[in-house]
């Protein structure tokens, strides 16, 4: 009787976590580095109010991102950087949107002695129906 107690005490904790993730987090965690593309976007992002959906989203991403704060590093490192070792920490930008609905989740790491370019940004795309499209990874000038 004992046991049945504990069972039942520990089922919500059980069923927490077998929640399935997001694929973005399975495409990350794989390492698929077809996501990955070493250069600037070249459409156009406009600053946006977050809604419901996109507020979730940026949720999720900073709190996974926080769990694995080494996963930003490891996706810059392919970007031929032409400044020195960029700082530990990346930092959360704004949330962006494009013409067609796609959310922008931006990280930027500073360089540690940025002499022509400030840092390097990694930016996330995603789909409307929150699926990872592409992670744009770029050299941000100083200003």
């Amino acid at each position: 009787m004992k046991n049945i107690k504990y069972l039942l005490l520990s089922l919500p904790f059980l069923l927490a976590g077998c929640r399935e993730q997001p694929k973005w987090m399975n495409d990350l965690q794989t390492g698929s580095g077809s996501l990955v593309v070493y250069q600037r976007p070249s459409i156009q992002m406009v600053p946006i109010k977050l809604d419901e959906n996109n507020s979730r989203l940026t949720a999720q991403v900073n709190q996974y991102f926080a769990r694995h704060p080494d996963m930003l590093a490891d996706i810059a490192k392919g970007l031929k950087l032409r400044e020195r070792e960029i700082t530990d920490d990346f930092e959360p930008g704004a949330a962006l949107a494009d013409s067609q609905g796609n959310l922008a989740i931006s990280y930027f790491g500073r360089y540690q002695s940025p002499q022509i370019m400030a840092g390097v940004k990694v930016l996330f795309l995603f789909a409307p129906k929150n699926e990872l499209i592409r992670i744009f990874v770029y050299e941000v000038p100083l200003e």
